[in-house]
């Protein structure tokens, strides 16, 4: 029996995803949630396991493709079916290989070596293509349609190999049956770039020593394809920007009783905790008395969660990823933390599950990590509002001593609520940030 394997439903908003990567091939053995192919989505890029076990019979859907949910991937058929298909399987198959020597000693051997010309021309068409086609000129001229094993290599791919003037037939690829993949072109690319080869300007010398130093970042200078999933993250900000009112406030926080938890505090290994943890807590208390902010707009109503599911966003390898800790409000600051360390890893070893970035209510931004002072974020719809988190600086403030103002060094933080202004007033904004404001200069984190 043969059982189609389709592409799922990977979350309750992606309607296709990109085929990256097949882990099994064409005559694998693979069992039930055994991984079998690597998507890729608007979301986030996963494994999808097989909910049957067998032998892949065929692949209908090539790397860098892109279908839509339900789509027919591979057809797998079960292992009995699969052995029943060898010649040696059936009692009628028997008397054919005996009668194959038969007849080519009984009668006259001379056809034997009759088929011995016709493999030499055989091979001589195939690498003819290659060799005429091996000067960069003709890549530069015309996209490379490259055929290795039998399988004609994507557009994606074609086009990737036009804009770097490379040779597809040079190319080793990786993929099914010895096929070119992009992730083999972009191996290339990058070979290539190392090589410290000078670039000069018509008209202009080269200088004998640099002014600047040699460029670490093999992205300068390269034409690359946009992703599937940044595409699709583009095209959500978008529509989420036109069909919203976006507005945002800032608050100014003395952030030195934060600073001194965060060093103080270890989880039970002795380890400090994740700075965004202790932020992560007082933005669920004031998410708890400022429901408003947590609300999402359906239509012509506007529903109040009775949970405060907050999304995380995180700088992945192929860009934000926004996984959701679902009831954040029932977590302590311990659970927080350690929560927090483990969709960090799971996003860098690209392991998260899809459905773990639905669901969210909220979303917060460290736009902080890398030294920002403060960001207007997108609020992603149906969600209301995107608080972001600047960095933490020494600066001297004026603060009451004993009733007398004097400056003092300490540790500032900008918090910064973009929401949208159908839902959430400025009022309503700016009371919430000032309770949070509250909660980290009091230093409640219980």
């Amino acid at each position: 029996m043969t059982e189609l394997f389709t592409l799922p439903a990977l979350g309750e908003s992606v309607s296709e995803g990109t085929i990256t990567r097949w882990l099994k091939q064409v005559g694998q053995q693979i069992e039930i949630d055994e991984a079998i192919v690597e998507v890729s989505t608007d979301k986030v890029d996963t494994e999808v396991a097989s909910p049957i076990a067998g032998v892949i019979e065929q692949i209908l859907v090539h790397e860098d493709e892109t279908v839509d949910v339900g789509t027919v991937l591979a057809r797998i058929v079960d292992p009995a079916r699969a052995q029943s298909a060898v010649p040696n399987s059936g009692a009628s198959s028997l008397p054919q290989p005996k009668a194959v020597p038969a007849l080519v000693e009984a009668p006259v051997p001379a056809p034997v070596p009759a088929p011995v010309p016709a493999p030499v021309p055989a091979p001589v068409p195939v690498p003819v293509p290659v060799a005429v086609i091996a000067p960069a000129a003709a890549v530069a001229t015309a996209p490379q349609v490259g055929r290795l094993g039998g399988e004609f290599v994507t557009l994606l791919v074609r086009k990737l190999v036009a804009s770097n003037k490379l040779d597809v037939a040079s190319i080793r690829g990786t993929g099914l049956g010895g096929r070119v993949r992009k992730q083999d072109v972009l191996d290339v690319v990058a070979s290539r770039s190392s090589e410290g080869r000078v670039t000069t300007t018509p008209g202009i010398a080269p200088s004998a020593t640099p002014m600047l130093p040699a460029a670490t970042n093999q992205l300068r200078g390269k034409i690359l394809p946009i992703t599937a999933a940044r595409i699709a993250q583009a095209y959500l900000d978008v529509v989420s920007l036109n069909s919203s009112a976006p507005l945002t406030t800032v608050v100014e926080v003395d952030a030195t009783s934060l600073v001194n938890a965060w060093e103080q505090t270890l989880n039970p290994k002795g380890e400090q905790l994740d700075r965004l943890s202790f932020i992560l807590l007082a933005a669920v208390k004031g998410l708890r008395e400022h429901p408003v902010i947590n609300a999402t707009l359906d239509g012509d109503f506007v529903r109040y969660p009775g949970d405060e599911n907050v999304s995380i966003t995180i700088d992945g390898e192929g860009g934000p990823v926004t996984p959701v800790i679902a009831g954040a409000a029932n977590w302590d600051l311990q659970a927080l933390s350690t929560r927090l360390t483990e969709i960090r890893e799971r996003v860098r070893t690209q392991s998260l599950r899809p459905r773990e970035t639905e669901g969210g209510t909220f979303t917060i931004s460290d736009d902080g990590a890398h030294g920002a002072l403060f960001q207007t974020n997108i609020v992603r719809l149906p969600q209301s509002a995107h608080l972001g988190i600047g960095t933490i600086q020494k600066r001297a403030t004026v603060v009451n001593t004993g009733g007398v103002p004097t400056v003092a060094v300490r540790d500032g933080l900008y918090l910064s609520l973009s929401y949208d202004h159908r839902v959430i007033d400025g009022a309503d904004a700016a009371r919430f940030l000032g309770a949070l404001k509250a909660i980290i200069e009091s230093g409640q984190f219980e």
